[in-house]
């Protein structure tokens, strides 16, 4: 390990010393010249190669008497121009910046391909434009692009052009709406038309009220990761998402579960989405290109679920003739393919996988550290012998086929499956003095997957009107089984021992659920409205049982269905004005009944980039997670509303907020608040009552309310080479039960007052450089110790009942650096999880009041410690681009 460090490092450092600096110090001086001649002098000084609309740089006119040391200064100066750019090796792109107020303007939007007249091969970088406007665009590599015209700008040329050839001139308003294909032919050459720049953020704030799209590059960042580049927790870098938990990598958007968040892969529901305890995602960011995250008003034909939605995409449109990527770390090997098969078919395929069985030893605990003082509920005896090295492995799979017809129309299938096996022995000996002691050992043989299989059909005959068909089945299982021996041993005064006293204890826990279901959707544009219409109609096969010492706890199973219509219209009001109003009927057969889902929003933009937002919506949920704890640990499971007076949960969201949106830096600021109804506690009645070898504990589900407020910030700045983000939330998630402590507000689980997380990256020629830094308030848990043996949770108050962990931080640094070797691109990163070597404490007791002699251990005695969070973390990943 030490050597494979040492080798990555001296290749980085023996790299950096090859980098050199290009150009020496020019002076420019002009009066009212064009922006064409200022770059065109800039080329031969600096050995640069620019491309650009020349109409468009030439229309800019400025006076300029000034010197540049180097090219980063030149490139500044642009930006004080508005002037977008991409800078790879000695290339580089220039376009105009589209302004907010012709982006917020009503537009068309116009697509189409740009290939080499007399030839099959399609151009790429094609300029876009309309002229003697801003506004404008460039071709992939397939030729293919999409600009959005203001209604405005109807009556003008589009123009589209490429380096030595000759450009087309279309008149807007004469132009089909349907895909246009362009034919260029040959002409005077001129510049070198490269890639273009897009300065703006990593992450794109909701400034609609709705979606947070993320970049790609993010996507691929590597700060925070463990095994290679991992999108769960990228998305809790977030502000309102919780990222306080090493071992938990799941959703959970402003207090909610893991279950209140929808997350939809390809238009497929996915039910679990963690690797290894939920350290890891499933989600292979080599694959996946489109992330957006609804914390507020999730898109009307989505399932409802109170808290948001995050919905991942593979966007297949673009795929290259042929396309490998590999991505291999210490932990996992990765594959990514993407081809062509036909004109208009094509296939992408993606796979990880664990290299063997991976223990905890090998990968977690790199580095000794010391605890005692981090741990709050330990024993006032010592816990020695504490051993725990689970073994695991996993993999997932994504596929896609898709296939565009010539007439707008196109067909994709999709396929997921993921799967982990886990099992683990841990044991740790506690001694109340010289004389006593207890040995605790556990089993835990634990197996989990996902599946899903869907098709999409999409009909867009104009930019006005658009249609989709879908359907899918989607699949999760978990099986887990604990058991759990507790040993006595007393030292008699003649030096021997007396016979060991043993007690055994076993849970057992199987969960399934298929959910299978079909939708249309229906978009129209007509002037200034939006309408969009549709209906779905899903069944679900649920069955779900919990047994302690061979007795059932919890346990159902039922076949519901839920049916669907929805409407909505949004209405641009003025420019930059747009309200909406939508509502969506809902039938549950768990329930026998009828439900109703309005909702509302409003958003202003303003020309400077200030901007206002408003939300409200009404939403239900019929299937959803049961939690429940036990020794310590949350365990959960896919339930449904109607069995064993599960109600349906429901919510009122209200969100109001603002911010700013510019070149360089944006704020955005969204004060929230969920009225929550249904919520559910499934709690152990005494929970330090002795109980005998084969019994198990009195459960009761208790059901009430909830609520949870508070404020999420978001700024980020994008000044020349750094990009960084930071990401504040102020909050308070509660719950109340008539049942417990007279129905008072108590604090939950994911209770965190305060969040903030800083990300931070630099990007220096091929080399670049990341840190992420996270602090969150520390959570409540139940204090076992301070309940007696006969007390009842129902009479604890919160204040007798709940004590708080230690605050939670950590830092993560990166390094990578990429460079190209024959046709290959390369990425060679190494990254550091945790680098202070925080101890982070995650609670894990286990409660066990099995022996009731006056001279062994109280009643409500506490067998157990906590555990860590993970230790420092090293990881190295290597990523082929062919």
């Amino acid at each position: 390990m030490k050597q494979l460090i040492i080798l990555a490092i001296f290749t980085i450092c023996s790299s950096a010393s090859a980098q050199q600096v290009i150009g020496d110090e020019m002076t420019f001086s002009c009066n009212n010249c064009g922006l064409d001649e200022f770059v065109e002098s800039i080329e031969n000084n600096f050995g640069v190669r620019f491309s650009y609309p020349a109409t468009s740089l030439r229309l800019q006119r400025v006076s300029i008497n000034d010197s540049f040391d180097s090219i980063e200064e030149v490139l500044q100066f642009l930006e004080t121009k508005q002037i977008e750019y991409v800078y790879h090796e000695k290339d580089i792109l220039l376009r105009q910046e589209v302004s907010s107020a012709e982006l917020a303007d009503e537009h068309l939007v116009l697509k189409g391909q740009v290939s080499l007249k007399g030839e099959s091969s399609y151009l790429e970088y094609a300029a876009v434009y309309i002229e003697n406007t801003t506004i404008g665009t460039y071709s992939n590599r397939n030729g293919i692009f999409e600009l959005e015209i203001p209604n405005s700008h109807r009556s003008q040329y589009l123009v589209i052009d490429y380096v030595g050839l000759q450009p087309e001139r279309y008149k807007i308003e004469d132009l089909d709406t349907k895909p246009i294909v362009v034919q260029l032919s040959k002409g005077t050459p001129r510049l070198e038309e490269i890639i273009i720049k897009d300065k703006e953020g990593l992450v794109k704030a909701a400034i609609s009220g709705q979606a947070i799209k993320i970049d790609n590059k993010l996507l691929q960042g590597i700060t925070s990761s463990l095994s290679g580049t991992d999108l769960n927790r990228q998305l809790q870098m977030l502000p309102g998402i919780y990222a306080a938990d090493d071992s938990n990598t799941e959703i959970k958007i402003r207090g909610g579960n893991t279950d209140e968040t929808q997350i939809v892969m390809d238009g497929m529901p996915i039910y679990y989405n963690n690797h290894y305890y939920g350290v890891f995602g499933v989600f292979n960011v080599d694959y996946f290109n489109q992330v957006d995250v609804y914390k507020n008003l999730s898109p009307i034909q989505y399932d409802c679920k109170i808290s948001g939605l995050v919905d991942i995409k593979r966007d297949a449109k673009d795929t290259a003739d042929h396309k490998l990527k590999l991505n291999a770390n210490l932990l996992t090997t990765g594959v990514v393919l993407s081809t062509k098969l036909s004109d208009g078919l094509s296939l992408d395929f993606a796979g990880r996988r664990t290299h063997h069985n991976v223990s905890n030893s090998q990968f977690n605990t790199i580095g000794e550290r010391s605890s005692g003082e981090l741990l709050v509920q330990s024993l006032a005896s010592n816990v020695s012998n504490l051993n725990s090295s689970p073994e695991f492995r996993f993999y997932d799979t994504n596929a896609k086929l898709r296939y565009d017809f010539r007439t707008a129309h196109s067909i994709e299938l999709n396929y997921f499956r993921s799967h982990d096996q886990l099992s683990n022995i841990y044991s740790s000996t506690i001694r109340e003095d010289k004389d006593k002691s207890l040995r605790l050992t556990a089993n835990n043989d634990e197996s989990w997957g996902s599946s899903a299989l869907g098709i999409n059909y999409n009909f867009y005959p104009s930019d006005n009107f658009s249609a989709s068909l879908s359907a899918y089945n989607s699949f999760f299982q978990q099986n887990q089984n604990i058991d759990l021996s507790i040993r006595k041993v007393k030292m008699l005064s003649s030096g021997g021992n007396e016979t060991p006293e043993d007690r055994n204890f076993e849970t057992d826990q199987d969960n399934e659920l298929q959910d299978s279901g079909m939708q249309a959707d229906f978009r129209l544009d007509y002037g200034n409205f939006k309408f969009s219409l549709g209906s779905s109609f899903k069944i679900y096969d649920i069955s779900f049982e919990f047994l302690e010492n061979k007795s059932i706890a919890f346990a159902g199973s039922d076949d519901p269905f839920e049916w669907n219509t929805y409407g909505q219209v949004s209405w641009q009001i003025a420019d930059g004005f747009t309200a909406g109003l939508g509502i969506k009927q809902l039938y549950y057969s768990g329930m026998d009944a009828y439900y109703m889902s309005p909702r509302g929003f409003l958003n202003y933009m303003f020309s400077s980039g200030i901007y206002l937002k408003g939300a409200w919506t009404k939403t239900q949920q019929f299937i959803r997670k049961l939690y429940y704890e036990y020794q310590g640990e949350t365990n959960s499971m896919w339930i449904y509303a109607g069995d064993q007076s599960i109600p349906v949960l429901s919510s009122d969201n209200y969100m109001i907020g603002g911010g700013y949106s510019g070149r360089l830096w944006s704020l955005d600021i969204e004060l929230y608040r969920k009225d929550i109804n249904g919520a559910l506690e499934f709690a152990a009645i005494n929970p330090a009552k002795p109980n005998e070898e084969n019994e198990a504990q009195q459960y009761q589900l208790f059901v009430g309310e909830g609520l949870s407020q508070g404020m999420d910030v978001m700024f980020s700045l994008n000044y020349r080479k750094y990009q960084g983000q930071l990401a504040y939330t102020l909050s308070e998630v509660v719950h109340r039960y008539k049942e417990i402590d007279r129905n008072n507000y108590l604090p939950t689980e994911d209770d965190r007052r305060h969040q903030l997380k800083f990300i931070n990256s630099i990007s220096l020629s091929d080399w670049s450089f990341g840190s992420n830094i996270v602090f969150t308030s520390g959570r409540p848990y139940t204090d076992v110790r301070r309940i007696g043996k006969n007390d009842n949770i129902s009479d604890q108050s919160k204040d007798t009942r709940f004590r708080y962990l230690p605050n939670y931080y950590r830092l993560d640094l990166s390094i990578a650096r990429s460079f190209s070797y024959k046709s290959s691109q390369h990425s060679i990163s190494l990254g550091v999880f945790n680098t202070l070597n925080r101890n982070n404490v995650e609670y894990v007791q286990n409660v066990v009041s099995t022996f009731t002699n006056s001279d062994d251990l109280p009643f409500n005695s506490v067998i157990g410690n906590e555990a860590d969070l993970l230790a420092r973390t090293i990881n190295i990943s290597w990523r082929i681009d062919f």
